[in-house]
């Protein structure tokens, strides 16, 4: 299995920034402050018609926030999330959401809530498992509205980046018979200003 260019940047950050781990954290945190971020992220969906194929999807999670107020601020982020157990054709869930972010800080821990709408796509097989011609699943495929609701623990490393140890996320797009889940994420935060 090789891993795609952004994971191993991800991880070149996170070990660079154990070096600099020991610097005093800035003086002005709770000054209003812009960050973004990436995420590895896995979510287990409660549509899985054959687990044998079905059920948990991977990807990267990428998005911004912008902290306002010591606990108030704004989040936007996309999702991209796959399955790769298929082969041509592949279950996957992708979306952009956008929201409010609440924001508790405690020395170097950052726990945060969030409540973000948006749209997602996604592609899912048909209930019940339909077989075309060519031996694939027969695939739904929809972009609807989509909520997603959670919050996280981060951990500041130094002045500039934050290591998100973990965020859970439920996930939930509206209609008859669309996928939700839950979804965990980890990756790092990297504050601009």
């Amino acid at each position: 299995m090789s891993f795609p260019k952004s994971i191993w940047l991800l991880l070149a950050a996170f070990c660079l920034s154990l070096r600099a781990g020991a610097q005093a954290l800035p003086a002005a945190t709770m000054a209003p402050h812009l960050s973004i971020f990436g995420d590895l992220s896995a979510n287990t969906s409660n549509y899985n018609p054959d687990s044998s194929h079905y059920g948990t999807l991977y990807g990267a999670t990428l998005g911004a926030h912008l902290q306002t107020r010591p606990w108030l601020g704004l989040e936007a982020r996309a999702s991209f999330l796959e399955s790769n157990t298929q082969g041509r054709q592949a279950e996957h869930e992708k979306g952009i959401y956008f929201g409010p972010r609440g924001l508790f800080i405690h020395r170097r821990l950052r726990v945060d809530g969030l409540v973000l709408g948006g749209i997602a796509h996604s592609a899912y097989p048909a209930f019940p498992l339909t077989v075309e011609a060519n031996g694939q699943d027969l695939f739904r495929y929809s972009t609807r509205p989509a909520l997603d609701v959670g919050g996280g623990v981060d951990f500041w490393l130094n002045p500039r980046l934050s290591w998100r140890t973990g965020e859970v996320m439920y996930n939930h797009v509206f209609g008859a018979r669309e996928p939700e889940g839950v979804s965990f994420s980890t990756g790092l935060i990297v504050r601009i200003f």
